[in-house]
Order: structure tokens, then C-alpha cells, then sequence
């Protein structure tokens, strides 16, 4: 981690302004995940299949919406801990 910019900083603020910042990461894999999946809705309306397998090419996007979604998920867990100082009993020091 970088900390040239917050070194000064006290150390909750520090964790606050790492809260925030984590944050903001879960609400763009939010987005992600919410593009992922509009575009896995479009891929399996096409019926599009792959020229070798013929399998479909709408699995491919599965794994990744899954992803993106835990992703965001967690990336909002790790958040509340840092931003607010009453939930320090969920995070492990």
C-alpha cells in the first residue's frame, strides 16, 4: 500500500480515508457486475455458439458476473470496519 500522500495522517483517519476508498472499489465492481450481466442477458438472447465446440458463448460470462459480484461483495464488507469505528468487533486486528 501506498502512504505517501496519508503519512501524516492519524491513524483512523487513515483507516477511514482506506474505508472510503474501498468503497468506492465495491460500487465499480457493483457496475461491473451490473454491466456483466446485461451483457450475458443480450450474448443468450443471440444463441451465438463457438465454431469448434458449439458450445455457447454466453458461458463465458458466468464466471465472471459470479466474480465481479463476490468481488464487490467483499470489497463492501472490508469497507464497513474501516469507515466506521463502532463495527471494530467484525474486522480481526
Amino acid at each position: 500500500m501506498v502512504d505517501l500522500f496519508t503519512a501524516w495522517m492519524p491513524f483512523k483517519a487513515q483507516r477511514r480515508l482506506d474505508g472510503i476508498w474501498t468503497l468506492l472499489f465495491a460500487f465499480v465492481w457493483g457496475l461491473l457486475c451490473w454491466r456483466l450481466s446485461i451483457g450475458l442477458e443480450e450474448i443468450h438472447s443471440y444463441g451465438d455458439k463457438t465454431m469448434l465446440l458449439r458450445a455457447p458463448v454466453w458461458w463465458v460470462y458466468v464466471p465472471a458476473v459470479f466474480g465481479t459480484a463476490l468481488s464487490a461483495i467483499v470489497a463492501f464488507a472490508m469497507s464497513l470496519p474501516m469507515i466506521f469505528s463502532s463495527m471494530r468487533g467484525m474486522e480481526r486486528t
